[in-house]
This record gives C-alpha cells, structure tokens and sequence, in this order.
C-alpha cells in the first residue's frame, strides 16, 4: 500500500465507529494500538512499517521480546508496551476459548484448543 492510498489515523478510527471493529484490517487494528504523540508519523504509516519488519505476520509481532519490539521502527517504550498487552491479551482469549471445549470430536477442535498454546513456539512440540 502506497503511503498515497494510505488512510489517516482519524479515518480509521471513523472507520471503526461505522462500521465496527471487525470491518479494519491487521493494518488498521495496529495503528490504533500505536496512535500517540511519540513521533510525528502517522499511526497507520508506523503500523506499515512494523508489518513489514515482520513479513505482515501478527503471529511474528507477538513472538518478538519487548525490546526487540521497542526498537522496531523506533516503536518506543510506552507502544511495545502496548502492543505486546494486546498480543497476549488475544491469546489468552484463544486459551480460554480453548478450554471450553468439553468433548474433542474433530481435528478442528484439537486445532481451537492447542493453537494458542503451541502455534507461536519457533520449534516443533509433540
């Protein structure tokens, strides 16, 4: 995405209010969590950047240290910070989901259920 096509930090979060949350892409998601007063590019500019750092891999973002993420992209404390809560956040809404399940009758159910847990680690588990 051209920085031309790129939408501003206040067109997102309008996006967000008419639409929901679920209508904003991976790219719109980030810079919400990165809007603030620490440097003088857009949150949706920085949010680029940092996808391309870690190949548009959210799975990539949450595996890397805080100060591997502060560093990115001159992120900042406060924003890795941040950013790094959410990741964990979703994952221990992934985990709880998880462990709802009473009865594992499907291979779809052994996925929702060890994904969270198993899916980030750089290394094979058996």
């Amino acid at each position: 995405m051209d920085s031309e096509s790129m939408p501003t930090d206040r067109q997102v979060r309008e996006k967000l209010i008419a639409r929901g949350i679920t209508a904003l892409s991976d790219l719109e998601l980030l810079s919400l969590l990165l809007q603030g007063r620490e440097s003088s590019d857009s949150a949706v500019l920085l949010a680029q950047r940092l996808l391309n750092r870690f190949h548009h891999r959210l799975s990539q973002i949450r595996q890397a240290d805080l100060s591997s993420l502060r560093m990115a992209e001159d992120l900042g404390l406060r924003r890795a910070v941040i950013l790094s809560a959410a990741l964990e956040l979703g994952r221990r809404l992934s985990l709880e989901e998880g462990a709802q399940v009473e009865c594992i009758q499907s291979d779809q159910e052994v996925i929702t259920l060890f994904q969270p847990l198993l899916g980030s680690l750089p290394h094979e588990e058996f």
